[in-house]
């Protein structure tokens, strides 16, 4: 899958399961517009192996909603270590908007250091964490998002406010 950018326009490269309609289609080009500033070419794919969701490709950016990869995502601490085909673990790192190559290999020199063995990173575009990173590696979890923190904040007041009633 690639894509390319000019001056006119960006080329999302989209693969379904199942051909989108016209009207999905619509709706995916003004998202996806909305998310470039600018028009957006839309190529698609059928591959009815990617068992539902969408995988879009857009200005070197992958956003993977399909079933495997939530799937993946969602028992990867229940589970324990994942690990990619060449047996480094897979960090799957929970972001509001994608890292820029400079950020992911910061972040990959980090946690390799950390874990004590090589590290790959699968990002997972998550708007709702507000801010902040989200990872789950090796069958833990680090949530620095802003969510987590505006939630123990808010577990600190309700509690020392309880205190003082």
């Amino acid at each position: 899958m690639t894509t390319s950018t000019d001056a006119k326009h960006s080329v999302a490269e989209v693969v379904t399961a199942a051909a989108l309609s016209q009207d999905a289609k619509a709706e995916l080009i003004a998202k996806l517009g909305e998310r470039v500033a600018g028009p957006v070419e839309l190529h698609e794919t059928v591959d009815p192996s990617v068992l539902g969701g969408i995988k879009i490709v857009l200005n070197g950016q992958e956003f993977d909603g399909t079933l495997v990869t939530q799937l993946k995502n969602q028992w990867a601490p229940v589970v324990g270590s994942l690990r990619d085909e060449q047996g480094r673990l897979i960090a799957v790192v929970s972001v509001v908007q994608p890292l820029d190559e400079a950020q992911e290999a910061e972040l990959v020199k980090k946690l390799s250091t950390k874990l004590g063995e090589s590290v790959v990173i699968e990002q997972k575009i998550d708007p709702q964490l507000i801010g902040g990173v989200k990872i789950s590696v090796n069958g833990k979890l680090f949530d620095g998002s802003v969510k987590a923190q505006l939630a123990r904040l808010r577990t600190i007041l309700a509690t020392s406010t309880e205190g003082e009633a």
